[in-house]
């Protein structure tokens, strides 16, 4: 009597893991779908800059003249090092 008695409740517990599983795959499904098109839709304005700078670069630098301008300047704006 307890085999028959245990055959409704697992078909009731099998329908009711069959809606869960169909309404998680549902879930899947729309939460995929907005996926996908967030990859396709775009939305707003694209904006971009467009800079060059054009220059010369030397390919030799002293470094030593640039040291005797930096006292040189020092010097000559009255530091209060002196």
């Amino acid at each position: 009597m307890q085999a028959q008695a245990a055959a409704p409740v697992d078909q009731a517990t099998s329908t009711e893991l069959a809606a869960t599983v169909k309404e998680l795959d549902q879930r899947v499904q729309q939460t995929e779908r907005r996926g996908g098109l967030d990859r396709v839709n775009f939305s707003g304005d694209y904006r971009f800059e467009a800079h060059s700078i054009w220059g010369n670069v030397p390919t030799h630098y002293d470094g030593m003249q640039l040291q005797n301008l930096v006292v040189k300047s020092l010097y000559s704006t009255g530091s209060p090092h002196r």
